[in-house]
């Protein structure tokens, strides 16, 4: 861009701008500031049937109803336990925002995957008009994606209109992270930014947000406890580049798990424990790993503590094992915490404990045993190891201390009630390439897990299109016996396909195993032509992978397999 004048009429017409600018901005503030009274109500958390929540989480859900934001569910729970996602998300915060006069009521549609008879278009439109949201590179929303704690801290920073600079090698949520804790709103320095934020968490954070930008930050935290620690609020920004690296590769996946059931043989290595989808009703392999160093004398473990992230409805009990698969025992939940149930305790007696002598290195790896559905499992909660602590004694010496892991492995789990347990080719896996309308050139086969009365379908496909000197158009999904539908290249660019809209009819997986068959019109442009699709990213709890998909009850945009997921036949021309 050139300025041809630098003339102070041209000064003047800045200086207009930015002053009309700043004057919606303070118009919109003045119009719904909310009296200092708002903070110091009675309890309003109290009105759910769940209630009462945790101080922290009582003082955010009590604010948000009494700003009209949230009503809780039909039943009269509020379920701060539960993720929520980005479109409910969007919603909230909008709602509870000084913008909520602005949101528009009429049905719109911005994105392919955001149809004009949502129930969420008005608030999501809202957002892309105003640079809130923007969607994913290949041009979709994804609206039933969980909200992790990234894009919430984004999408907060853009509604309050947090100065943000970008800096070289910056993620795209950087700048948002670093304004977040300059306003001190960075509530939750203890979990990753890919994390799926919970219902309680949500409530915390937007009222945070919304209790800053009125001048009222400090009374909000002394309502939630006291937490108003600028040290902790404060920490250091450079450590934003070590949680965005969590963010790419939090769930970050090895090879399929196929057994509800403890491991044989646990072998002491991050690959082995990593983020998986367990499977209500049964125990799940290591969801946690801590390598821990004895720097005293020789002693005897005689407690493990482990505490959760948050509360997990789900978890009947957490078993403890060996570098060699050996279980030691089982933990309970603490006495003292019988009704968050996030911190679990297993005692030893000196006779059966094991030993560790001075210097010497143990591993410990934990299963989760998992309530079945309807017992008190819940499908789509989320599951983090926070923190794991031995307790030693040395009977001698008649003292004892208590440890940390040295190396510790506490990636994000998912409950799930039903999963996709494996991908694969079910075509050739090379063949030759020639010209044709409609021809099949991927086939692929999905096994599956589920628990009895219990579906499991796809909603989205991603495939990824390899090809030389090939034109491909008309793409569409088969499956044996049903319809086709179609499908689409992406925004992004033509090497990426997408099925957007899978129906339960259509994408019902049974009978393992359920094949899918993606045609396109072919036609070969020059010389060695060449053809192949994938289905290549697995994702994580986050970040939407290739495959989305339902059991019935939530919506998942990652599985626990292997990268790729699988390789279609390769067509070239023989």
């Amino acid at each position: 861009m050139q300025w041809r004048h630098r003339t102070g009429v041209g000064v003047l017409v800045l200086a207009l701008v930015v002053a009309a600018s700043a004057a919606s901005f303070l118009a919109r503030r003045l119009l719904h500031s909310f009296p200092a009274s708002v903070l110091v109500d009675a309890d309003r958390s109290l009105q759910y049937t769940d209630a009462p929540f945790s101080m922290e989480e009582a003082a955010g859900i009590g604010f948000l109803t009494s700003l009209g934001a949230v009503e809780g569910y039909g039943d009269g729970t509020f379920r701060p336990g539960d993720t929520l996602n980005r479109a409910e998300f969007l919603k909230i915060v909008l709602k509870s925002s000084p913008r909520s006069s602005e949101l528009p009521s009429r049905p719109m549609r911005c994105f392919p995957d955001v149809r004009r008879d949502d129930w969420f278009s008005p608030f999501v439109c809202f957002g892309k008009e105003q640079g809130i949201v923007s969607g994913y590179s290949d041009g979709a929303f994804r609206p039933e994606n969980p909200v992790n704690y990234a894009e919430a801290l984004k999408m907060l920073a853009s509604i309050y209109e947090y100065p943000r600079t970008v800096a070289a090698n910056d993620e795209w949520f950087s700048p948002s992270v670093r304004a977040a804790k300059e306003h001190l709103v960075f509530l939750f320095s203890d979990i990753p930014l890919a994390t799926p934020l919970t219902r309680g968490q949500m409530a915390r954070l937007a009222s945070a947000f919304r209790a800053e930008g009125e001048g009222a930050l400090k009374e909000y935290l002394e309502r939630e406890g006291g937490e108003d620690d600028e040290e902790s609020a404060m920490s250091t920004v450079g450590q934003v580049g070590i949680v965005g690296e969590t963010l790419q590769q939090e769930g970050t996946v090895a090879e399929g798990e196929k057994e509800a059931q403890p491991s044989p043989m646990v072998r002491g290595s991050d690959g082995d424990v990593r983020s998986r989808q367990l499977l209500l009703g049964g125990i799940s392999l290591p969801i946690a790993r801590g390598t821990f160093l004895n720097p005293q004398d020789e002693a005897v473990v005689r407690r493990v503590h482990l505490r959760l992230d948050r509360k997990v409805k789900s978890l009947k009990g957490v078993h403890v094992l060996d570098a060699a698969g050996n279980e030691l025992g089982s933990l309970r939940v603490d006495t003292n915490d019988t009704e968050e149930r996030r911190n679990w305790i297993l005692d030893f007696d000196i006779s059966n404990a094991s030993r560790l002598s001075s210097g010497a290195e143990q591993s410990f790896f934990f299963a989760a045993e998992l309530a079945m559905r309807g017992m008190g499992g819940i499908p789509g909660e989320l599951l983090r190891v926070q923190r794991i602590s031995l307790m030693l004694q040395n009977p001698a010496a008649g003292v004892s201390w208590e440890i940390m892991p040295a190396e510790q492995t506490f990636p994000v789990h998912q409950t799930v009630k039903a999963r996709i347990t494996g991908v694969r080719n079910a075509g050739e896996a090379q063949d030759t390439l020639n010209d044709g309308k409609q021809m099949g050139v991927a086939t692929f086969a999905f096994e599956g897990d589920l628990l009895p009365e219990t579906s499991l379908h796809l909603e989205e496909l991603l495939f990824s299109v390899w090809r030389h000197n090939v034109d491909a158009s008309g793409w569409r999904l088969e499956r044996q016996e049903k319809a086709s539908i179609e499908c689409f290249r992406t925004y992004r660019d033509d090497m990426t396909v997408t099925c957007p809209i899978i129906t339960e009819e259509f994408g019902i997986l049974h009978d393992f195993p359920t094949t899918f068959i993606l045609r396109a019109d072919v036609k070969r442009t020059g010389d060695n032509a060449s053809l192949q699709v994938t289905l290549d990213a697995p994702g994580s709890i986050g970040e939407s992978g290739a495959l989305r998909w339902s059991d019935g009850a939530g919506h998942y945009n990652w599985v626990d397999l292997p990268e790729p997921l699988a390789e279609g036949t390769k067509w070239e021309v023989k």
